[in-house]
């Protein structure tokens, strides 16, 4: 996830083993036939092309009722960059919905997964000392709000697993810390 300003979000999604058809099945669904939809804000896409990621870019914007979404990529077409996706989480979209609802749903469809909040912990361990430390935390930090405001069920947080997840990822953190110190960059 990058932020971009205020009012954006980018966000790179992985495809996961065994999801590689899924997610161009799911294109044709999603993108949307709304009236005068806007446009997607940008054609750029630093850090999400990648043949394992799917990219996106959430606007919320002061001008419409709910956020929106857009395939964010170099290889899109113009019809895929400037749609925004007719996502489930949006249809019914309240003020005070969580846009954890969303990153799952999207999650879900690219991955093809049961729990869009597990964690990946090849990819923690193959961070710099420092960054694992902080992304470590980080990620605790987002599945202690998203258990917190939507419990174990509604967006596969997990109950179980969310625990072992915690407990590992406070080790992860603790336990790279006073060599992140040492190895911080400059």
């Amino acid at each position: 996830m990058r932020v971009r300003s205020s009012d954006e979000l980018v966000i790179a999604v992985h495809r996961g083993t065994g999801a590689q058809g899924h997610w161009e099945s799911e294109v044709a669904k999603l993108l949307s036939n709304q009236v005068l939809p806007p446009a997607s804000p940008t054609v750029t896409a630093r850090d999400v092309d990648s043949p394992d990621s799917i990219g996106f870019l959430v606007g919320s914007y002061a001008d419409y009722a709910h956020p929106h979404v857009w395939l964010h990529g170099k290889e899109l077409g113009p019809v895929e960059r400037s749609a925004p996706l007719a996502l489930e989480a949006l249809r019914a979209w309240r003020p005070e919905d969580s846009l954890w609802q969303l990153i799952a749903e999207l999650v879900r469809r690219v991955a093809s997964c049961s729990r869009p909040f597990q964690v990946d912990w090849d990819a923690l361990a193959a961070l710099p000392a420092w960054e694992r430390a902080v992304q470590a935390a980080l990620t605790a930090r987002i599945l202690l709000e998203v258990f917190t405001c939507h419990g174990p069920g509604p967006l596969g947080a997990g109950g179980e697993g969310l625990v072992r997840d915690l407990e590992r990822l406070f080790q992860a953190h603790f336990l790279s810390l006073p060599t992140a110190f040492i190895a911080a960059p400059d």
